[in-house]
């Protein structure tokens, strides 16, 4: 703080001390540590008196700061450097016009960050990824996209897992939130569903719940979906990836069908970057269906022959729509016709369903 500011530490917190007493104080004292009150209002008030050296200060010791690994420098204070730097990233353009777009040496400082990042270092920075994606979704994107594609992935070793005190304790959940919330930004969904669907495959799994096919899933659960993409573009990103091959496509076109019973959970919000993302409330009939006309056509269209694939759309297709579902049971009827004596598991299955639809209705 003392080079921040340019004073020395004590002269800086007699500074803090007054600031807080004022009738509306910019400031807070909260037991050792002190606190902004509102850090974008502050930004903006005191931007005539913020030169550009002052903010290459701060991205030099952004650099240090978030570098560090030794522990010598506060959890707070590597939060507070992420926040301001993701208002410069983000408003700098209207608060200071005079110094032109920041989001560039955003970028530089998380490249430093982050650029060809150890184990070690990922799992240093963890519980700051979601600050760290949203200071720059781009190189955040970019880089765990690469270590991704390595043979030894160092972003994988966030999901070793070791014991806690009452629960299981891993630094992966944080991957999942940073991805979570970039999700919610239209121009990031295609990398963040891509980066989801290769985690699904490399997931070691473990005893944690939160597991990244379920962050993929809850993002485009169609009544609900955890981005501000429009149908139009999630099917167009979804439509593009099942061509790639990924051998959870199935898995994730099954869960855009209807579902009798379902749930679904709000994924991590982003913190500044949201103000101006406009979210649906509620979503229309027709947009539901339409997605579930295109899980079918897509599910049939890359169907590989596998038996309890099938057994599985048997299984679920009594909730699809009357129409789609017609066409997807004529789809099975010519499958089974041209691999006879074949899918014992989808013959099973759809006795099962004959005779629970048949007992149903009785009732």
């Amino acid at each position: 703080m003392a080079s921040l500011s340019g004073k020395d530490y004590e002269t800086f917190q007699s500074s803090m001390v007054q600031w807080s007493q004022k009738p509306v104080p910019p400031v807070m004292n909260i037991g050792a540590f002190w606190r902004i009150t509102s850090p974008l209002s502050l930004w903006s008030v005191l931007s005539y008196l913020i030169s550009k050296k002052n903010i290459d200060v701060l991205t030099e010791l952004s650099v240090l700061v978030l570098s560090d690994e030794s522990g010598k420098y506060s959890n707070q204070l590597k939060q507070g450097l992420l926040n301001s730097l993701i208002i410069l990233a983000w408003h700098g353009t209207q608060i200071l016009p005079r110094i032109g777009f920041l989001q560039n040496k955003v970028d530089d400082v998380i490249n430093q960050l982050i650029g060809n990042a150890s184990s070690e270092r990922w799992n240093s920075i963890a519980k700051y990824l979601p600050l760290v994606a949203e200071a720059s979704p781009s190189v955040f994107l970019t880089e765990a996209k690469r270590s991704l594609s390595e043979n030894d992935s160092q972003l994988m070793s966030l999901f070793k897992e070791e014991e806690g005190s009452l629960v299981p304790e891993s630094n992966y959940p944080y991957l999942l939130w940073a991805l979570e919330s970039l999700a919610w930004l239209p121009e990031s969904l295609k990398d963040v569903t891509e980066m989801l669907l290769v985690l699904s495959e490399k997931d070691p799994g473990g005893r944690l719940d939160n597991r990244p096919f379920n962050s993929l899933t809850s993002i485009y659960v169609p009544w609900y979906p955890q981005t501000t993409a429009s149908i139009d573009q999630r099917l167009s990103i979804i439509d593009a990836l099942s061509k790639v091959g990924y051998s959870k496509m199935w898995d994730f076109l099954m869960s855009l069908l209807p579902k009798s019973q379902g749930y679904a959970s709000g994924t991590h919000q982003l913190k500044w970057r949201g103000y101006d993302l406009v979210v649906q409330k509620g979503v229309p009939y027709t947009e539901i269906w339409k997605t579930a006309e295109f899980a079918c056509e897509k599910l049939m269209e890359t169907f590989d022959g596998v038996d309890c694939k099938l057994a599985k759309l048997v299984s679920e297709i009594v909730s699809v729509p009357y129409a789609i579902r017609g066409k997807a049971i004529a789809w099975l009827k010519k499958e089974a016709e041209n691999r006879t004596n074949q899918y014992p598991e989808t013959r099973k299955a759809i006795r099962q369903t004959l005779w629970f639809q048949k007992n149903k209705t009785k009732q």
